[in-house]
């Protein structure tokens, strides 16, 4: 390995020189330390090699930009002194110096958020440590880590990244057979779950952790406080953790204790920000690799059959298995240099780039500018990889500072990666192949770039501000002329046959035009014919379409035909440039595509994302299932299968606010990353208890077990509640005030619940009482039998109508119940008697009055019955879905009342309860026909909801600041509660459409100019609307009354009717 050498006078003249101007930064900035400057210094140097002072105070505010500069920065210094904190192995650590550190728990003036700004970029460099115990970058972790959980126990209204609240139901907390686990938000640690889930799902990893064996842990005092011991407890904390994941019966785990270790490890401090994933990747990742020096899984046993071949090879496997090397080489300032560095997660550009390949390209091929007084000189700066870890990193950089706003902003370019990456373009094997191609796309590049100029000159011509293609410029030149044959024709007709004779005289050819066309009345008076009569005194005015005005028949076909030959040979030149481009471009793209370069292959393993901007966001991962060969979505408590289109939309950037932040690449030719003897069965429960050391599986055995007994509390206490109350006394409550049917006088005492629910129609009953022959000959019981068979027929016959051409289940509980179940006999039986004896409360007298005597005494019966006393429980429960079906209708149809006169806010929570009501039904009952088509009540429900946005992002506009406000509490009480349906797992397409509408509407407000106040809490809409997992209130709507009639029934078979024929996409009464 050889090292760069200069002359001495020429050092110290450059030393003298920079020392200036890093005299004159700090004093412009007030940044104080000599490291951040002499960076940002060198940063700056322009194409020609000199310094640009004002670029160099940009840049120190400005992080990303340092790191960039960083990279393709000159080396003035053997490379060896600028590895990278994030780049270099643990055990060179500990070498570093300890000065050199900005205090970042000062909070105290501008000057010091700068320099913490400084500190944050730079902390890749600055190796110093607090205290002899805590560098800046874990003061900063703690700082969020102390307000996390601050906030975890303020027990105060959850806004984003606050503790998630636990359905009370434990059920709704229960695993769904095997799968995966979520992570409990346990205060702004999205960032964590994302991380922690694809490391997780990475089986050799998730083997190491779980495998891991302690050493005995020191109780001094002095060792309890060492970064030795808190990266062991943070690792049994791990481990516990993983084994949570594996075999829990929860579907999320709280990951609580393990960010109580992180704070615990930390000075105390203040800090809202969103932790960065990057770092915290970086910092996980070197406490593991310090915390496996002392794994004693190997030595503590003779027995290595359990071992994972990473332990095997590796003493340390973390570094084996994340860290790896390259080679930097190149000329400065005509002195060769070539160092071996190692790096863990690689930083690649997003900014200029558009896709992985192309920013790597630039990141190891980079060329670069020196220069000294009197010449400037081009060196060449190259990595090559010699080593690539198994599990390959990179991190996007998505943030600049945007210097007319004073504000960091997202980069939300489109930036494209693949499932399968080639890695051997940029191995050190492949140096003489590699720079061979690259010279050849080199050419090509710069043979595409003369063709794209000659091709802008036609597709952008002209040479004042407005430039269009030239093939429009003929065309519309042709259009021009063609039009003067259309003119001629026009004035034929509308000039009088008195104009003047044209002179004989004037050459076919002339350029002047004929006399006749020209001497033109000088007044246009209309005539009773429409035609224009010529008076004197006005000059002759152009025809309504543009058109040449002195030109030959002769002259119009030259220029036809020549700006027809032109326009097809323009045509000609811009499909043969646009084609050899297309050919370049193919070349280009596939010149790394033959087999010797296709050697070194890496699967897409985890994709980390984050969603909103700079200020404010949420992270989520997606993570390969190896096994499976599927895509899971890891969103804090959420996990649900996903499609690679679906990553693609989410990760890539450019069409929202949504991209990667990192990505986790795999080798493919290292099977036991995914598939080792240890761990067989993945894509399950990961070999459930059986998997887990000792120690692990009994701490998983009592926590299921708690579990457990908290559930078997749960059904206890449930089924004695409903045991003490009231038998459907909350279904009832919007029917205890009844009014009277225009058939028939009011009612009495109160009506059985059957028939006080069915929407029957008055006459049902006597219509089949008239239709029994001699009734003067039958006794009243036998009158109310064949009635009863005259009505259960009507009732059978209106059940087989299916529900989209008429809907009558509201019409009888017998209907309602025949469209879902095979009801026994004894209770068909009873509610058609219930429905005989209600006629008593109307007919007092006669054989109507008999007969629901008989009706009555029918009811007793059966109800004192031995087998009435089995199926008790089942008539109850009927009764109940039936209740929960008329109001689930009942809020439907008033819902959509209010929604037809445009009042979306009162009509939203009518439809939101329609439908989470609904659901249930549907969940309790399981039957088809038990409650309204959920994509109807979805569809409005929707459209509603998308109604109110727009409403409130109009009301947001406007500039009285408390109606402007007022639009966000209208958002936060009604749509961030919705968002979480609208994301739910089982959400169909057009919900996670309207829910990325929404997003989309309101963060587009980011951008305009608004007041400072109104920024203040758009922020803070933006961090509940884009993490809206705590947000679950709304308002539920009153008590509903309804009269009691056919109304209801009839409104709902002719609504469902009419959606059905129309379809839901065309659905009537929409304001949308």
């Amino acid at each position: 390995m050889s090292t760069m050498t200069v002359e001495q006078s020429h050092i110290e003249h450059i030393h003298t020189q920079q020392q200036t101007l890093l005299d004159q930064l700090k004093e412009i900035t007030g940044v104080e330390d000599e490291n951040v400057l002499e960076h940002a210094l060198q940063a700056s140097r322009t194409e020609g090699g000199k310094y640009d002072l004002s670029q160099a105070v940009t840049i120190l505010v400005d992080e990303n930009a340092i790191r960039y500069n960083q990279q393709s920065s000159p080396v003035q210094n053997p490379p060896a002194q600028q590895q990278t904190q994030a780049n270099e192995p643990a055990k060179t650590k500990a070498t570093k110096e300890a000065g050199g550190v900005i205090d970042l728990t000062n909070e105290g003036s501008e000057k010091e958020e700068l320099q913490r700004a400084i500190a944050l970029s730079l902390q890749e460099q600055q190796h110093g440590m607090l205290g002899g115990q805590v560098t800046a970058e874990e003061q900063d972790i703690s700082r969020v880590l102390e307000q996390s959980l601050a906030e975890a126990k303020a027990g105060t209204k959850r806004k984003r990244g606050e503790v998630w609240q636990d359905p009370l139901n434990p059920h709704e907390r229960k695993r769904q057979n095997d799968w995966p686990v979520g992570l409990k938000n346990v205060g702004n640690t999205c960032w964590f779950s994302a991380v922690i889930q694809s490391l997780f799902h990475l089986p050799v990893f998730r083997y190491l952790v779980l495998n891991f064996v302690p050493p005995e842990l020191n109780c001094d005092v002095s060792v309890a406080y060492s970064a030795e011991h808190r990266n062991l407890v943070f690792m049994q904390e791990l481990r516990r953790l993983f084994a949570l994941m594996v075999a829990s019966h929860r579907k999320y785990v709280d990951p609580l204790k393990a960010v109580e270790i992180l704070k615990e490890a930390f000075q105390p401090g203040s800090s809202d920000s969103q932790q960065d994933v990057s770092e915290f990747t970086h910092k996980l990742l070197e406490w593991l690799e310090d915390a496996f020096k002392s794994d004693c899984s190997i030595s503590s046993s003779g027995d290595t059959s359990h071992n994972c071949a990473w332990k095997d090879k590796n003493p340390n496997p973390m570094l084996d298995l994340f860290y790896g090397q390259f080679r930097s080489e190149g000329n400065n300032e005509g002195h060769r240099f070539s160092n071996e560095e190692t790096f863990g997660q690689y930083p690649l550009q997003v900014n200029s780039f558009s896709n992985i390949h192309e920013s790597l390209e630039a990141a190891t091929a980079q060329e670069i500018e020196t220069s000294n007084q009197e010449t400037v000189t081009k060196s060449g700066q190259e990595h090559w990889f010699t080593k690539l870890p198994p599990v390959l990193l990179f991190e996007l950089s998505r943030f600049q500072f945007n210097q007319q706003l004073g504000r960091p902003e997202k980069i939300h370019n489109k930036f494209e990666f693949p499932e399968i990456i080639y890695m051997d373009r940029y191995m050190e094997v492949n140096k003489n192949i590699t720079q061979t191609k690259r010279e050849e796309v080199r050419k090509l590049k710069n043979r595409r770039d003369d063709l794209q100029n000659r091709l802008e000159k036609y597709l952008n011509y002209g040479s004042g501000s407005k430039r269009v293609p030239l093939q429009d410029v003929l065309q519309y030149a042709l259009e021009f002329v063609e039009s003067k044959q259309d003119s001629d024709s026009c004035l034929n007709q509308d000039i009088d046959m008195a104009s003047p004779i044209s002179n004989s005289s004037m050459s076919a050819d002339s350029p002047h035009g004929s006399p006749a066309k020209n001497i033109l009345p000088d007044v246009a008076v209309e005539s009773h014919g429409g035609k224009s009569t010529v008076l004197s005194g006005e000059k002759p005015l152009p025809s309504s379409n543009p058109s040449p005005q002195h030109v030959s028949k002769v002259e119009l076909g030259v220029l036809q035909n020549c700006l027809k030959r032109w326009r097809t040979e323009v045509a000609n030149d811009v499909r043969e440039l646009q084609d050899n481009i297309s050919v370049i471009d193919g070349t280009i793209n596939n010149t790394y595509n033959e087999s010797s370069l296709q050697k070194v292959p890496y699967r897409l393993h985890a994709v980390l994302v984050h969603e909103g901007q700079a200020a404010s966001g949420h992270y989520w991962a997606y993570v390969y299932n190896h096994i499976a060969k599927l895509w899971l979505k890891f969103n804090d408590i959420t996990v649900c299968e996903t499609t690679w289109d679906e990553l693609q939309r989410e990760s890539v950037g450019g069409y929202h606010n949504t991209s990667a932040y990192c990505l986790m690449y795999i080798d493919c030719n290292k099977k036991e990353l995914v598939d080792n003897s240890s761990d067989n069965e993945l894509g399950r429960r990961i070999s459930g208890l059986e998997g887990l050391p000792n120690d692990l599986r009994q701490l998983i055995i009592e926590d299921n077990r708690r579990f457990q007994k908290e559930m078997d509390q749960w059904d206890q206490d449930q089924l004695h509640k409903k045991e003490e109350a009231a038998k459907l006394d909350i279904e009832c409550q919007i029917l205890d005030e009844r009014k009277t049917c225009g058939q028939g006088k009011g009612f009495g005492s109160k009506l059985p619940l059957a028939v006080e629910l069915s929407q029957i129609p008055y006459t049902a009953a006597i219509q089949a009482i008239s239709r029994v022959p001699d009734m003067n000959t039958k006794s009243p019981e036998g009158i109310f039998k064949e009635a009863m068979v005259y009505e259960l027929n009507r009732i059978k016959h209106l059940s087989s109508i299916p529900t989209t051409t008429s809907d009558h289940r509201l019409e009888h509980i017998l209907i309602y119940i025949l469209k879902n179940n095979d009801p026994p006999d004894i209770l068909v039986r009873l509610f058609l008697a219930e429905e005989f004896a209600y006629l008593k409360h109307d007919n007092d007298k006669g054989i109507i009055a008999a007969v629901c005597q008989a009706a009555d005494q029918h009811v007793k019966n059966i109800k004192t019955n031995a087998k009435f006393q089995d199926l008790e429980k089942l008539y109850h429960r009927f009764l109940e879905c039936f209740a929960t079906f008329w109001k689930i209708t009942t809020y439907f149809i008033v819902g959509f009342e209010i929604f037809q006169k445009e009042k979306y806010q009162e009509s939203l929570p009518y439809f939101i309860t329609a439908c989470a009501q609904n659901d249930m039904l549907y969940k309790k009952s399981g039957k088809p026909n038990c409650g309204l088509d959920p994509k109807l009540l979805a569809e409005y429900r929707r459209r509603c909801l998308l109604n109110v946005n727009d409403i409130a992002l109009f009301q947001f506009d406007s500039d009285d600041i408390e109606i402007a406000l007022d639009s966000l509490q209208i958002n936060s009480n009604l749509i961030t509660p919705c968002m979480n349906f609208l994301n739910a797992s089982d959400a169909s397409q057009e919900d996670n459409v309207a829910a990325e509408e929404i997003r989309s509407k309101w963060c587009s407000k980011l951008g305009d100019e608004i007041s400072g106040e109104k920024q203040k809490h758009l922020q803070e809409f933006l961090a509940k609307l884009l993490d809206p997992s705590g947000e679950t209130n709304f308002c539920v709507p009153p008590p509903t009354r309804i009269n009691f009639c056919n109304d209801l029934a009839h409104k709902l078979s002719k609504l469902v009717s009419e959606a059905h024929k129309a379809g839901f996409r065309k659905l009537p009464l929409s304001s949308r």
